[in-house]
């Protein structure tokens, strides 16, 4: 019988080796359409982008990487 305690654990190290990607990939796109959006419409309010994405790490990184480029 095998021990299922080992499969979970390696299950979950898989996972988290995932979903900080996925994460990154959705805030990357989901700030590059509010750019994009932003600058179509002239409605600019990239404010609302820090404030959505100041929980995720990257997202910090990427905007503060962005601001210092304007």
């Amino acid at each position: 019988m095998r021990n299922e305690f080992s499969d979970i654990s390696r299950f979950r190290s898989e996972l988290k080796k995932i979903v900080p990607v996925f994460m990154g990939t959705v805030f990357f796109q989901s700030l590059r359409n509010d750019i994009l959006c932003s600058l179509i419409t002239g409605n600019s309010n990239p404010l609302l982008t820090i404030r959505k994405s100041s929980d995720f790490q990257t997202g910090k990184k990427t905007v503060d990487m962005i601001l210092s480029r304007c």
